[in-house]
């Protein structure tokens, strides 16, 4: 594990001050974006000079122009170049060639993205080797911290080291340490702590202490060998965290209040949709509201003032199609989990939650919403349960329910 210091608000003079200072602890010394737009390229040839053995990394962040950049930073010293991970991939590629013919590497920042999976995998194809995690100083004001997006991008990075930035310090780099990181980026932690030194030297000791030390967790490679499982339901759970936020909450919301006003609501979905869409109609009646999940011999006919909730990833699913006409054509109100609002099934629904995913089961006119390491529908399913989840809290609170005073509604015929 490396620790770079990122030099950002500092002349040339009190940078390589600030760096002789701290020569003994700091692996990589990157020239901060605005070090760069305020001093040029002669800050990276600067520091070139005075630490000879140490990598330097020109904080670019190229967006066009790949291969002329890129050019300039490594004919002025640098060993790493940034590139931005959300521009063209044409870009990217003229990067890495560029770098190959100086023999040095590009970092691909990933500030901005929305989809590391699908991002990460387009970027290692691309021959990137480097990826830097990255909160943005506006992003930190507002609360955010890098280490959620560290896991996440570690579960998918396949052949790239992973470097991280955003607010650590010497209080903090333990955490990034043990989430796996293999480059720390530290600024304001260093350059403007009261004592520089001490504060570089903590930061140091962590970072280079093995991970049984501090009570990590550590699989020597012969478990992890000997465990083909390893690492899945983390990439599992890393995948829910990044589409669920894809979820508009308005709707959520809006499903909530149609199932509280309902004269009684009727649950569908096919297969593992339907496992979801039981435990849903299960927690209705929890709740105490007139619920049925269809196809079970109690179930009445559906009629006016009542809802239809049909949960469907494709939109198109034959049997749910037909019960969602059904219900329209007997004047009761519909709503949808889906994949594919413009679908079917979306576009006859009069409330539709929109949730990210993928399924074999698409028209041929349709493109995945999300990118998963698990087959078929898994994903949408998941995310299923959590939303039909997310809609019975919304109830709890529309209806003043709580856990206490639904419970006694629990089965005692078991």
């Amino acid at each position: 594990m490396k620790l770079q210091i990122a030099l950002d608000e500092v002349t040339i003079e009190q940078g390589l001050l600030l760096c002789e200072q701290v020569r003994e602890q700091i692996d990589i010394i990157e020239i901060g974006t605005p070090f760069l737009v305020r001093e040029g390229l002669h800050a990276v040839r600067a520091f070139r000079e005075h630490f000879p053995e140490k990598e330097i990394l020109a904080d670019a962040k190229i967006m066009d122009a790949g291969e002329w950049e890129a050019k300039m930073c490594f004919e002025a010293g640098a060993d790493y170049v940034t590139v931005l991970a959300v521009t063209d991939l044409l870009t990217i590629k003229e990067c890495v060639k560029t770098a190959k013919e100086f023999g040095k590497q590009i970092v691909a920042d990933m500030i901005c993205v929305d989809n590391f999976p699908k991002r990460i995998k387009e970027l290692e194809m691309a021959g990137i080797v480097n990826i830097a995690v990255h909160t943005g100083i506006d992003q930190q004001m507002a609360g955010r911290t890098p280490l959620q997006d560290l896991k996440q991008i570690k579960a998918y990075a396949k052949q790239s080291t992973v470097s991280v930035a955003g607010g650590i310090g010497a209080d903090t780099v333990e955490q990034y340490r043990l989430a796996g990181a293999d480059v720390v980026i530290v600024g304001g932690g260093i350059a403007h702590a009261e004592d520089p030194v001490k504060s570089a030297r903590d930061i140091a000791e962590k970072i280079h202490r093995p991970v049984e030390e501090s009570g990590g967790s550590c699989c020597p490679d012969s478990i992890k060998e000997n465990n083909p499982g390893s690492g899945k339901l983390e990439q599992i759970i890393n995948e829910l965290s990044q589409y669920s936020p894809q979820v508009k909450q308005e709707e959520v919301y809006g499903l909530a209040k149609a199932c509280a006003e309902a004269k009684r609501v009727f649950v569908a979905g096919a297969g593992r949709s339907g496992f979801a869409a039981r435990g849903f109609a299960n927690r209705l009646m929890h709740l105490g509201l007139t619920t049925y999940f269809v196809g079970d011999p109690v179930t009445p006919s559906i009629g006016k003032g009542d809802l239809l909730v049909v949960g469907s990833g494709s939109g198109t699913t034959a049997g749910m199609l037909a019960n969602v006409n059904k219900a329209k054509a007997a004047g009761a109100s519909v709503g949808t989990l889906t994949i594919f609002p413009e679908a079917a099934i979306g576009q006859a629904a009069d409330i539709v939650i929109t949730i990210p995913g993928a399924t074999p089961k698409k028209g041929n006119q349709a493109a995945d919403t999300a990118t998963s390491i698990q087959p078929m529908g898994s994903l949408f399913e998941q995310l299923s349960w959590l939303v039909y989840d997310s809609i019975i809290l919304e109830l709890m609170e529309l209806t003043g329910e709580t856990g206490e005073t639904m419970y006694p509604r629990h089965a005692n015929l078991e």
